[in-house]
């Protein structure tokens, strides 16, 4: 997606070449390692005027590096300034003009710095730039929300005093992963309406004392409860898998094969049913509760998923479908296996760095930002290798058997990814496919305790 117009920079003039660059980079980054990315509401962001996006922080480098690629206006982050440590990060981080933020652990100075540091936010804002920022104050790795830091609701309440009236929209953004730490996930980017300050705007400006610090917590409660209606916000990671099995129930029909849910419909089922469960006395919610996790088991036990027993699986369209994916299977398979193998070396070597973190939400950015420079370096040591071999063998063309391996291998990599997910999709459908054929009783029973769950869930009213 294009950058509507140049977007301004703290301290700098804009760059929107420079930003179409970044944007491009990060889009191709994360869709290597997510298999589908939605974004939604994205009318919501005004396509003028300064603006401040707040959004959940579960995922560490990679909420910021989707924010700027994906929104249709590229934001300016306010990160902590440690994030500069990690080299492969640093001159992204410069070059995409991220506001440092500075902890007293770090520095002595941490004070007169983070003046700077706001200074340099506020002159973004007024001259009509979008700031981003994460409220929570910190990554991290639980089902729901964190108490957000007061930080961000005085830099905007102080943003408008200073330069103001700016009249600046506040707009929230959920990021919602189906599974953060899993290579080909997917991910959904929810953008919501902005919200109502002028209340807190006024109370701070025409205040002091204890008539701002009570406007800063308006501020920071209304934009807790913005992003509480965009995101679900689990109470604990039980609740949190039980919630997610019925929203697949309910927003997955009966199809004819397996097939994903849609991220939108996910969410809108999640948060409509942590409504409706609330609802639900205790003994009440402890039945559906074991009637979801004796479904969980089943599917586990046979190891199947919610979308196998959703399918029926006719004989037509399953022999259509899998002559179809054979026959996609087979045109990739020559670039598909190419990819692999001029790619194998760096995917490994990013993926035991993505694993190395033991705070799996840090897992997805070190794989994607440290694959940055890592992917074109095994790139131009294999092709510098084919050419020398080449010449070796007394080929005259080395430096054109170097450049065709230095253009294969991103291609190729690409085509690689399709022909993985293919055969992978094929696999599953294959295996669960099978499963029915063969345990047709238990098969049944799976469909007829999907369908009470279904009709169960439905009667909650979460539609």
């Amino acid at each position: 997606m294009p950058l509507l117009r140049p977007e301004p920079r703290a301290g700098a003039p804009a760059r929107p070449r420079m930003d179409a660059a970044l944007r491009a980079l990060g889009r191709l980054s994360f869709s290597v390692y997510f298999r589908e990315i939605v974004i939604t509401g994205a009318a919501n962001l005004p396509e003028t005027g300064p603006v401040v996006v707040v959004a959940n922080h579960g995922n560490s480098l990679t909420d910021g590096g989707v924010i700027g690629s994906y929104l249709p206006r590229m934001p300016r982050l306010m990160v902590a300034s440690i994030v500069w440590n990690v080299r492969p990060v640093a001159p992204l981080l410069n070059a995409a003009g991220v506001i440092p933020v500075y902890r007293q652990a770090e520095t002595s100075d941490a004070a007169r710095r983070n003046q700077e540091s706001f200074a340099s936010a506020y002159d973004l804002l007024e001259a009509g730039g979008m700031l981003a920022l994460f409220p929570e104050g910190v990554s991290h790795n639980e089902p729901g929300l964190r108490p957000l830091k007061s930080g961000t609701a005085r830099l905007i309440l102080e943003a408008e005093r200073a330069r103001g009236p700016l009249n600046l929209a506040v707009v929230p953004v959920a990021l919602i992963y189906e599974a953060k730490t899993r290579f080909r996930s997917r991910l959904l980017i929810h953008v919501g309406a902005p919200l109502e300050t002028g209340a807190a705007r006024a109370r701070f400006a025409a205040g002091t004392g204890k008539d701002r610090a009570v406007a800063v917590r308006a501020l920071s409660d209304r934009i807790q409860t913005g992003l509480r209606a965009l995101l679900p916000d689990f109470a604990d990671r039980a609740q949190a898998r039980r919630i997610a099995r019925a929203a697949e129930i309910l927003a997955r029909p009966e199809t004819a094969l397996p097939t994903d849910a849609p991220l939108p419909a996910l969410r809108a089922r999640q948060l409509a049913l942590l409504t409706a469960f609330d609802q639900l006395d205790q003994v009440e919610t402890a039945a559906l509760s074991d009637a979801l996790d004796a479904y969980e088991a089943e599917l586990s036990r046979a190891k199947l998923r919610d979308a196998d027993i959703a399918a029926r699986f006719p004989h037509g369209r399953t022999l259509g479908a899998g002559l179809t994916g054979a026959l996609a299977l087979a045109a990739l398979v020559l670039p598909g296996v190419a990819g692999l193998a001029l790619n194998a070396a760096p995917w490994l070597i990013t993926r035991a760095i993505g694993r190395s973190s033991a705070e799996p939400d840090k897992r997805a950015s070190w794989a994607t930002f440290t694959g940055v420079p890592i992917f074109p370096a095994c790139w131009l040591l294999q092709a510098g290798a084919v050419g020398a071999l080449w010449w070796s063998l007394g080929g005259a063309e080395a430096g054109w058997a170097a450049l065709a391996v230095l253009l294969a291998a991103p291609l190729s990599g690409l085509m690689a990814l399709r022909f993985l997910d293919r055969l992978h999709r094929a696999a599953r459908t294959g295996r669960a496919w099978n499963w029915m054929r063969r345990n047709s009783g238990k098969a049944r029973a799976l469909r007829d305790r999907r369908a009470a769950l279904r009709a169960q869930l439905f009667g909650l009213k979460t539609k």
